[in-house]
């Protein structure tokens, strides 16, 4: 992935987390929150909308319910990723691992939080295009 795809996904994610967070916002506060120059923003939020992941009300900005899987898969991507690199690491030094890991068991908690956010396939099918194996 290009460095500048990685920015853009980035700020458009930190854009769903605040709008999922905090409900409908406007221009001005997302400008303030994010830290985005404002044709940035406004390009970020144009995608947004383009995706369907956002919707524009008058003057403010709301998460849709196809904007919501992706806040939760990255979240998960992200803490799963820190539990695998913790157990992998102690698990080569030969040190304890006071709370063994399945990967597939902390999958299953973070769907069980939000059953009906994300499915098996949203999942599956975001890795794959997101972060696709390269073998």
């Amino acid at each position: 992935m290009k460095k500048r795809d990685a920015r853009k996904e980035e700020s458009e994610s930190k854009i769903l987390g605040i709008l999922k967070e905090k409900g409908y916002q406007t221009f001005s506060v997302l400008l303030a929150e994010t830290g985005l120059a404002r044709s940035t923003l406004s390009q970020r939020l144009k995608n947004l909308m383009e995706t369907g992941k956002i919707e524009r009300y008058y003057n403010t900005y709301k998460i849709t319910e196809k904007g919501i899987p992706e806040i939760y898969i990255e979240s998960m991507i992200q803490n799963l990723g820190i539990v695998a690199t913790h157990y992998i690491v102690r698990k080569k030094l030969n040190l304890p691992i006071e709370h063994p890991y399945d990967i597939r068991e902390e999958i299953k908690e973070y769907l069980k939080q939000e059953p009906k956010t994300v499915t098996w396939k949203q999942l599956f099918d975001y890795l794959q295009e997101k972060y696709p194996l390269v073998i």
